[in-house]
């Protein structure tokens, strides 16, 4: 825009304000208006005409405004912002700056804001202290504070600024709603808010009701409830206090810890408890009585106290000072049981009690007829103020009498002890009620309730409020002293109440309660501020600290509503509780029914704040939220966004965008584009959207959703939960229990410190656990796992998976596919699953599974548990005293190093111990067993099994079936079993038996003994002084090498002594005895059958007498040229010494 050469004053207008048409069109003439884009960034609108035009030199901002900020387009000009802006700011070249926004140097934050700006631009400032804009609406156009002499005039004509229908200050923007209900008649009666801004209510409930998806049970006719939120509409938790009879919770406050405190009432006895489970309960001295509990934050019951006496006692409010002591007030009838008596027929009472329920004083105010206690609240000195309604007389104070036909409403100040510092009565007689008071920032008491017809405030017989109609609201602003500052009155041409009030930190006045059938004017400006939606509807009204009418808000649906409670919060917030019947509800004006009825009436619990909707253009550009809960949303260009405090909602839109939440719990989108966003501070949510975008969640418990495009998601502090959703993602959680979850592609996901729960979904996905006790799901598709530090659980699930768990005792399961699994350090457990899995336990005692498939197990080090399951399994133990188990199929064991146990199970497995002493089974089926070195012991179990001990002295069983065993090195002994079996002793001194059926026994090298048991048997003794048994059946045993000793047992037995000097003794049967080579020794004895000696040498060998037999009771006779020898006295034949003469035969070859 080309400006003429005889402007030097420019005046700024924001499109985001109300007509903004009406104030260019009213500019003066001599001034140069320019519209400010509600789009785009209106400080760098700014910025970029004053360095076009430097002749500017008296510059007016005409915008909306709060204390210590200017709205200007889509951005913000704050305290916040200084240092984004600072450079530009030091650019200005200009001499005067006149800021319109409504209290933009208001309070601290305001002359901060001012201060600071003058610092940076060198100019002059004027700026508006209080509302700007229609006077009837509160508004003035006054700039009331300035830092300097100012050479410009108001830039609007006064035409225009008193046409103006409008003020310059922020909107409430409805931030959250939640119900309180179920089928009954359900209530939001008092409300709160902590140090942290979490939300407390209580109030009351019939049957049940559901609290954000809470369910809680009443115990009577009606319980009462304490709930906490947290400032983003969380629930925390929620509790119940309740009996039999009927009990309501009336109002709630927390202390500096967080402690809540909540006051009610209650019939006959009822029970209190804390989340935690724990609890107690109070008994009633009388109809009804008053409770006082005290739990802590996290919901559990710390103290509980009753007020009450035998009559209809009460407690209607609760405050706390600045001590953390807790004042209560109410009514009661006859005497209480915190020490006062009732002078008439109902009185109030305010108590004190300590922190930890101590009571520390109490006090009646009271006269003969029915007065009450309503409201109470304290001071920043800890003064009490109270208000209420008394009959007549009353005894606190001079306090002027009441006419004898209605109510009138009290105020009164104690001191900190209790003492009356001041009482008034500020009603005019015919009902009125004092129902809520609170304090502001500089000790005013501020007190709203209702009147009836006239009020005389000063008690002056001046009228000073007049009802509307049936009954209207007021509120009504005493200084310290009780001197009368302001009233103000909402009305209507129905009954209309005022039920609370609180104020925010700049004393801004906020009010609740009803209003009836007809619409509703707050500020005595004859207009119409509301409008009914049915019988009554809940109004929320701010009025500013002079008692401007600031905003006004309805709560209605088209049955009976009303707002209760209500309270503020550290960033000014507006909280407000109540309740509504019948229908849906629509609570800020837009048409739209916020919340919908569960029965016959329900609670709600609503949050206003007075945040702009922040919006750009498709330029890039930087926009600033501002303290409260900021929407803000961009379309185009690379744009950087900071959502500052509050709880924030934030769009990128379109292009490269860097986002920032700062503190409160914001929800970040950067929609297209590579974004940056960054949660920073509280409990964020993190939307990434197309492009690779990289995500931080800061500190607090997150949710990060990367979207399209290979993503980067940091988790930092918190709990926090991360979704790569598609492209190549890299997710990590930071410290904190997170929950990452890869979705689709490629992803690498790091649990980094915490427990964390690790999925990586679709893709060939990396997932480390890093340290804590973490779960890794590996998901479809190849992927690595890792556990890292901690007592692991990883997961391949389907693919080609590779598992190693690190250090710490784990679980590893490969699921489908073949895997690769190793447990690495600590006492691990392998899973294979389907597929040809390789496990390794490492270091450890671990279990390893190998499950269906073709499968190889290491156990590594440690004492380890190998299951080979389905299919043909490779087993290696490793080092350690082990078991492995083969299970199904044709399997190989190894036991390696250490003690260890060995099962083939089904199939036709392979087994060697290794070293050490161990134990092999075989099972069923064709096994090999190698014991190697060490003591072992070696089953064959059913099936054709090979046996080989090895070194050591070993233990070898062949089972069933046709077994070969060798026991190698050492001093073995072998068992055949049944089936035709094969024996080898090997080097060593055996023992062999041959079991069932026909086996081969053979010593080897060593002192051996052979039994060949059962079945027509083969034994050879091998090398050394062998005992050979042949057992029953038709056997053959031959000495072998060595002076050995051969029984034959039953049968027709062939014994060969072999070389050496042997001991053959045939036994049962007829016997072939051979001695062969050396000087052998033949027994002969009664009954045992006629043996044949085919090599006796007369002169070395000897034949040996058992039984009772003698030479002499012999009959040496020659028989075919061999000699025959009888038993003399019974005839039997004993034996045929083959081809030697009888006559070389006498008593020197017998023993």
């Amino acid at each position: 825009m080309k400006i003429s050469a005889k402007f030097h004053t420019a005046a700024f207008i924001d499109a985001g304000l109300e007509n903004y048409q009406q104030l260019i069109e009213g500019i003066l003439p001599e001034v140069q208006a320019f519209r400010l884009d509600e789009a785009t960034d209106g400080f760098l609108q700014i910025h970029q005409i004053l360095q076009q035009h430097p002749e500017l030199k008296i510059v007016h901002i005409i915008s909306h405004g709060s204390p210590g900020c200017l709205y200007l387009g889509n951005s913000q000009l704050s305290l916040d912002t200084f240092g984004r802006y600072q450079a530009q700011l030091e650019e200005w070249q200009i001499d005067n700056l006149l800021l319109y926004g409504c209290n933009v140097a208001a309070g601290d934050a305001g002359a901060e804001f001012v201060s600071k700006l003058r610092g940076l631009t060198g100019a002059e400032i004027a700026a508006s202290q209080t509302l700007t804009g229609n006077a009837t609406k509160g508004g003035n156009w006054e700039l009331e504070v300035t830092t300097g002499k100012m050479q410009s005039v108001l830039a609007l004509l006064p035409e225009v600024r008193k046409g103006y229908a409008y003020v310059l200050n922020p909107k409430p923007k409805l931030e959250w709603a939640e119900e309180i209900g179920g089928s009954g008649f359900d209530e939001g009666w008092g409300i709160a808010t902590d140090s942290n801004d979490n939300v407390l209510v209580t109030g009351s409930f019939q049957n049940s009701i559901n609290i954000n998806g809470n369910t809680i049970q009443s115990n009577g006719g009606s319980d009462s409830y304490v709930a906490k939120f947290l400032s983003d509409g969380t629930l925390d938790w929620t509790t119940e206090i309740g009996g039999s009879g009927y009990e309501w919770g009336q109002k709630i406050a927390t202390d500096s810890n967080g402690n809540i405190f909540a006051i009610g009432n209650f019939e006959n006895s009822v029970q209190i408890g804390g989340i935690s489970g724990g609890g107690t309960g109070l008994s009633s001295n009388g109809g009804i009585d008053a409770y006082l509990v005290k739990f802590f934050s996290d919901g559990t019951l710390d103290w509980a106290k009753e007020i009450g006496g035998s009559g209809y006692d009460t407690g209607h409010d609760i405050a706390i000072d600045s001590s953390d002591n807790v004042l209560v007030t109410g009514s009661f009838e006859d005497e209480m049981n915190i020490g006062i008596n009732s002078h008439g027929n109902k009185d109030a009472y305010v108590a004190k009690f300590l922190n930890d329920g101590t009571l520390e004083w109490a006090r009646e105010i009271g006269g003969l007829d029915s007065d009450e206690g309503r409201g109470i609240a304290t001071d920043s000195n800890d003064n009490v103020l109270i208000t209420g309604y008394f009959e007549k007389d009353i005894n606190i104070g001079a306090i002027p009498s009441a006419v004898q036909y209605g109510f009138n409403t009290y105020v009164a100040k104690l001191d900190s002890d209790g003492d009356v510092e001041w009482a008034k009565n500020i009603g005019g007689g015919r009902g009125d009620l004092g129902i809520g008071i609170t304090t502001d920032i500089d000790d005013n008491v501020l007190v709203t309730g209702r009147l009836i017809g006239d009020m005389d405030i000063y008690k002056d017989n001046t009228i000073d409020l007049t009802s509307n109609g049936a009954q209207d609201s007021y509120v009504v602003k005493l200084n310290d002293d009780g001197d009368l500052e302001w009233k103000e009155q909402i009305g209507s041409i129905d009954r209309d109440g005022g039920y609370d009030i609180a104020t925010d930190s700049l004393g801004n006045v906020l009010v609740t309660g009803y209003f009836s059938n007809s619409d509703i004017n707050i500020d005595q400006n004859s207009t119409n501020d509301l409008t009914n939606n049915g019988r009554r509807d809940g109004y929320v009204v701010k009025f500013s600290s002079n008692s401007n009418l600031v905003w006004a808000e309805e709560i209605g649906s088209s049955g009976l509503d009303h707002g209760w409670g209500i309270a503020t919060d550290s960033k000014d917030n507006v909280l407000v509780t109540g309740s509504f019947s019948d229908n849906n509800i629509n609570i800020d004006q837009n048409n739209t029914n916020d919340l919908t009825n569960n029965g016959r009436r329900d609670g709600y619990v609503v949050k206003f704040s007075e945040c702009q909707a922040l919006q750009g253009t498709a330029s890039s550009e930087t926009i600033d939220g501002s303290d409260c809960d900021d929407t803000i949303s961009s379309f185009g260009g690379n744009d950087t966004i900071f959502g500052n405090d509050g709880n924030d909602e934030a769009s990128g839109g379109r292009g490269d965008d860097n986002l920032s939440g700062g503190n409160g719990s914001d929800t970040l989108n950067g929609d297209g584009g590579n974004d940056t966003l960054l949660g920073e501070a509280d409990n964020d949510i993190l939307i990434a959207g197309p492009g690779n975008d990289f995500l931080e969640g800061g500190s607090g418990n997150d949710t990060l959703n990367g979207g399209n495009g290979s993503d980067t998601l940091n988790g930092d502090g918190g709990n926090d939960t991360l979704k790569g959703e598609n492209g190549r993602d890299i997710l990590d959680g930071g410290v904190g229990n997170d929950l990452l979850e890869g979705d689709r592609g490629n992803d690498t996901l790091k649990g980094d410190r915490g427990s964390d729960t690790l999925k990586g979904d679709r893709g060939n996905d990396i997932l480390t656990g890093n340290r804590g006790n973490d779960l890794l799901e590996g998901g479809t598709s190849n992927d690595t796992l890792k556990g890292d530090r901690g007592n692991d659980t990883l997961k391949g699930e389907n693919g080609k998976d590779i598992l190693d768990g690190g250090v710490g005792n784990d679980l590893l399961d490969g699921g489908n596919k073949s895997d690769t699994l190793e447990g690495n350090k600590g006492k691990d457990t392998l899973l294979g699953g389907k597929g040809n899995d390789i496990l390794t336990g490492g270091s450890g005692n671990d279990s390893l599974d190998g499950g269906d498939n073709n499968d190889t197990l290491k156990g590594n080090r440690g004492n380890d548990t190998l299951l080979g399951g389905k299919g043909n399994d490779i087993l290696d133990g490793g080092v350690g005293n082990d078991l492995l188990n083969g299970g199904n199929s044709r399997d190989s064991l190894t036991g390696g190093e250490g003690n260890d146990t060995l099962n083939g199970e089904n199939g036709k497995d392979t087994l060697d111990g290794g070293v050490g002493d161990d134990l092999l089974s075989g099972g069923d089926r064709e096994d090999s067993l190698v014991g190697s070195d060490g003591k072992d012991t070696l089953n064959g179990g059913k099936g054709n099994d090979i046996l080989t001990g090895g070194l050591g002295n070993d233990s070898l069983d062949g089972g069933d079936n046709n077994d070969t065993l060798n026991g190698d090195r050492g001093n073995d002994t072998l068992l055949g079993g049944n089936g035709n079996d094969v024996l080898d002793g090997g080097v060593g001194d055996d023992l062999l038996n041959g079991g069932n059926s026909r086996d081969s026994l053979t010593g080897g090298e060593g002192k051996d003994t052979l039994n060949g048991e059962n079945g027509k048997d083969t034994l050879d003794g091998g090398i050394g002084d062998d005992l050979l048994d042949g057992g029953d059946r038709k056997d053959s045993l031959i000495g072998g090498e060595g002076n050995d000793t051969l029984n034959g047992g039953k049968g027709n037995d062939i014994l060969e002594g072999g070389v050496g000097d042997d001991l053959l003794d045939g036994g049962v049967g007829k016997d072939s005895l051979y001695g062969n080579a050396g000087n052998d020794t033949f027994v002969l004895a009664p009954g045992m059958g006629k043996d044949t000696i085919f090599d006796f040498e007369d002169g070395s060998d000897l034949i040996k007498l058992e039984g009772g037999l003698t030479f002499g009771g012999l009959t040496i006779q020659n028989s075919g040229g061999s000699t025959l020898i009888k038993d003399t006295a019974s005839g039997e034949k004993l034996a045929i010494l083959d081809g030697v003469d009888h006559n070389s035969i006498d008593t020197i070859d017998f023993i």
